[in-house]
C-alpha cells in the first residue's frame, strides 16, 4: 500500500490514458483525441470534421473544452462567432477573412499548442462591401413620383453603375413606376405592397417576399416605407434589413415598432428632425445614420435661361416669386398666398407662379379669385421636362412646408438651379438652407414675416443672385447623387460587416 492509503482499501488501478488538462492548465499537449478545435462556448466543435456533411458533433470527448482553444487566448488567433457551431454568414457567401485575420496556409501545431487546420478546413469570416457585386432589394410600398421616389430610382441607378445587383419592387401603375423604366430599371412583379390589401393578400406578400429574397441570393433589404418595412421584418430569413425614414411621421415609438427596430441593422435620417425623433423612440444610436437628401445637380445646374416660360405666362421682366409642391392639405399654399398678398402692398408688379398639380387646385384658384388676385397668381399646372427652365424664370424659390419627403427635393432642385430660396423651418430646411447666405428661413409663417423676407430678396437683385450663386455651389457640393450613393454604399459595407 502506498502512503495515505487506508487500511483495507483496495489498490488504485494505474491509469491507461493521460490525465486531461484542467482548465487552469497552462499550455496543452496536443492529445490525439482533443487534436480538432472546440468552441469556446458550448463546447460545439469550431470546424465541422472531414466527410461529417457539416453536422453537428455529437457530445463526448471533443466537446470539452480545451485550454488551448478561443477562451484565454492572448495571441490573436481566430475563433469562431459566439454561441454558433455552423458555418457563418460570410461562410455560406464564401468571402474572405478580413485584414487582421490571416488564415493558416497549413497544418500543424499554432501558438501554445493549439492545432490549426489547414484553410480549406477552416471557416471564412464574413467580408466586407469591398467585393464587387451585393444584390441588394429596394422596397417602396409608394407609386407616386415624389422626392422619396426620385432619390430611390437615383440610388437603385448608382448602385448599379458601382457594380451591384439591385432590385425593386414598388406599387406600379403610376409616375413613380414609369420613371424608373427611363432609368432602366425594371420594377419587379413578385410582390404588390398595396397596403390596402386585404389579410389575405399582405399574408401573400409576405410569403412572395420570403421566397424572393431567399431565390435571389438577396443579401440587404433596404425599405423605405412603413408597409414594406414591416413586411421585410416579416419574411426576411436572412437578408440584412435597412430603413429610410422619409418623413418624422414613419418613426413609431413602443410596442409592436420597438420589435422591427430591433430587427432592423441600420435606419437611416433624411432630416436632423428625424434623427433627434429615431432617438427618442429608442433606435440605438450605434444604427442610426443622418443622411442629407440628393438632386440632379447635372440637370438643374446648366445655363439659367427662363425665357419660354416668363412668355408662356407673360410676365415680362416683373419680379417673379414661385414654389413647386404638389396643390394639397397641409402644404403651406393658403399660406403663401396670403403673404403675397401683402407683399403686393409694396411691390405691385410682382408675380407668383404655383407649380404642381392636386386636389386642393381648384379650391385654391376659388380663394384667389375671391382675393381679386387671379391675375397676379398663376396655376401653371404640373411641369417635368422644363422644370429647369420654370426655376431658371424664377427671381425667388419659396416653401412654406415639406410634403412626404422632409428633404424637401424642391428646395435642393431650387439651389442646384442657382435660384435663392425662402423657406420656413421645416423637415431638412434647417441643415440645407445657411441662413442669410444661400436663402432665408422664417421662424413663422405670419403673412408680414413671409412678405418682408420676399421683398428682401427681390428689391435687391445683386444679394439675390448672390444668394443663388452661393446654393448652387453648395447644392454642387454636398447633394449630389455620387455622394449621396457613396453615403449610402458606406452604410451598406458596415452593416453586412457587422451580419
Amino acid at each position: 500500500m502506498g502512503r495515505g492509503t487506508r487500511p483495507g482499501a483496495r489498490p488504485r488501478a494505474r491509469r491507461l490514458l493521460p490525465r486531461l488538462p484542467s482548465r487552469r492548465a497552462g499550455a496543452a499537449p496536443v492529445h490525439g483525441l482533443l487534436r480538432p478545435r472546440v468552441h469556446p462556448d458550448g463546447g460545439r466543435a469550431a470546424v465541422p470534421a472531414p466527410g461529417d456533411g457539416g453536422r453537428r458533433p455529437r457530445r463526448g470527448v471533443g466537446d470539452r473544452r480545451h485550454p488551448g482553444s478561443a477562451r484565454g487566448r492572448r495571441d490573436g488567433a481566430p475563433g469562431s462567432p459566439r454561441g454558433s457551431g455552423r458555418a457563418g454568414r460570410g461562410a455560406r457567401r464564401g468571402l474572405a477573412a478580413p485584414r487582421g485575420r490571416p488564415a493558416a496556409r497549413g497544418g500543424g501545431a499554432g501558438p501554445r499548442g493549439a492545432p490549426v487546420f489547414p484553410r480549406r478546413l477552416r471557416r471564412p469570416a464574413a467580408r466586407p462591401l469591398r467585393r464587387a457585386r451585393v444584390t441588394i432589394l429596394q422596397l417602396a410600398a409608394n407609386r407616386w413620383w415624389t422626392g422619396s421616389a426620385d432619390s430611390i430610382v437615383t440610388l437603385c441607378r448608382g448602385l448599379r453603375e458601382r457594380g451591384h445587383r439591385v432590385m425593386l419592387a414598388m406599387i406600379r401603375g403610376d409616375r413613380f413606376e414609369a420613371k424608373a423604366r427611363e432609368a432602366g430599371i425594371e420594377p419587379l412583379t413578385a410582390v404588390a405592397l398595396d397596403a390596402k390589401r386585404s389579410p389575405v393578400g399582405i399574408v401573400r406578400d409576405v410569403l412572395a417576399l420570403g421566397r424572393l429574397i431567399g431565390d435571389e441570393g438577396v443579401e440587404l433589404v433596404h425599405a423605405h416605407h412603413s408597409h414594406d418595412h414591416w413586411l421585410a421584418g416579416m419574411a426576411r430569413p436572412r437578408a440584412a434589413l435597412v430603413r429610410t425614414f422619409h418623413n418624422a411621421r414613419g418613426v413609431r415609438a413602443g410596442w409592436p415598432s420597438a420589435w422591427l427596430y430591433r430587427r432592423t441593422a441600420a435606419s437611416l435620417a433624411v432630416s436632423a428632425s428625424i434623427e433627434a425623433r429615431c432617438l427618442r423612440a429608442g433606435l440605438p444610436r450605434e444604427r442610426l445614420w443622418h443622411v442629407p437628401g440628393v438632386t440632379d445637380v447635372a440637370r438643374f445646374g446648366g445655363p439659367r435661361d427662363g425665357r419660354a416660360i416668363r412668355e408662356e405666362f407673360k410676365v415680362g421682366g416683373t419680379p417673379l416669386v414661385g414654389c413647386v409642391a404638389r396643390l394639397a392639405p397641409r402644404r403651406g399654399h393658403e399660406t403663401l398666398i396670403a403673404g403675397f398678398q401683402e407683399l403686393l402692398r409694396h411691390l405691385p408688379e410682382a408675380r407668383l407662379l404655383l407649380v404642381g398639380k392636386g386636389e386642393s387646385r381648384s379650391a385654391l384658384e376659388a380663394d384667389v379669385a375671391n382675393l381679386g388676385l387671379a391675375d397676379r397668381v398663376l396655376f401653371a399646372g404640373y411641369r417635368d421636362r422644363d422644370l429647369p427652365g420654370v426655376l431658371a424664370a424664377l427671381d425667388c424659390f419659396v416653401l412654406m412646408a415639406a410634403g412626404s419627403d422632409e428633404s424637401c427635393r424642391a428646395v435642393l432642385e431650387a439651389m442646384a438651379a442657382g435660384c435663392p430660396v425662402v423657406a420656413r423651418r421645416v423637415g431638412a430646411l434647417p441643415e440645407t438652407i445657411v441662413q442669410g447666405e444661400t436663402g432665408l428661413l422664417l421662424d413663422d409663417d405670419r403673412p408680414q414675416t413671409i412678405a418682408r423676407a420676399l421683398e428682401g430678396v427681390l428689391r435687391d437683385p445683386a444679394r439675390a443672385r448672390a444668394m443663388g450663386a452661393a446654393g448652387q455651389r453648395r447644392a454642387q457640393a454636398e447633394f449630389t447623387p455620387a455622394r449621396y450613393v457613396d453615403a449610402v454604399e458606406r452604410i451598406y459595407r458596415t452593416v453586412l460587416d457587422r451580419v
